[in-house]
Formats: structure tokens, sequence, C-alpha cells
């Protein structure tokens, strides 16, 4: 398997950049700088957001979205 493989999982699972460039160490004896992680992370148009949104518009957001979907359903 492709390290670029565990590194969507890992980024998919949420972990830091830290963290997945232990477990790429760790699990997969995989040793690469966070310079070259984090360039793999922008060649696979992965990244962070840098402003997170805040929960509670989240929940509204999505509450409103499942009330507009079902309504159109019936």
């Amino acid at each position: 398997m492709d390290f670029t493989a565990f590194i969507k999982l890992y980024f998919s699972l949420g972990l830091s950049y830290s963290e997945i460039l232990c477990c790429l160490a760790i699990n997969h004896k995989i040793v690469i700088s966070m310079r070259t992680l984090k360039r793999r992370l922008t060649e696979l148009r992965l990244y962070r957001r840098k402003y997170p949104s805040n929960i509670l518009n989240v929940a509204l957001y999505v509450a409103e979205r499942c009330l507009i979907r079902s309504r159109t359903d019936q």
C-alpha cells in the first residue's frame, strides 16, 4: 500500500500532523519530514480549516437541511 493512502486515512481520522508522522513511523516504518507531509497533503488537496465553524451553527444548518429534505420527499 502506498504511504499516501495511510496519510489520507490518518488525516480523515482527524489526527494532527505530528500524530500522522508518529503513526507512519511506528506502524509502517515510514519516516518523512513535516514539510514532506504538508507537501503530500497539498498534492492530495487535503487541508485543515483555518477558521473552525461554530458547532451550534453547524447543527442548526444540518437540522434545517434535514427538515427541508423531509418536506420535499413527501
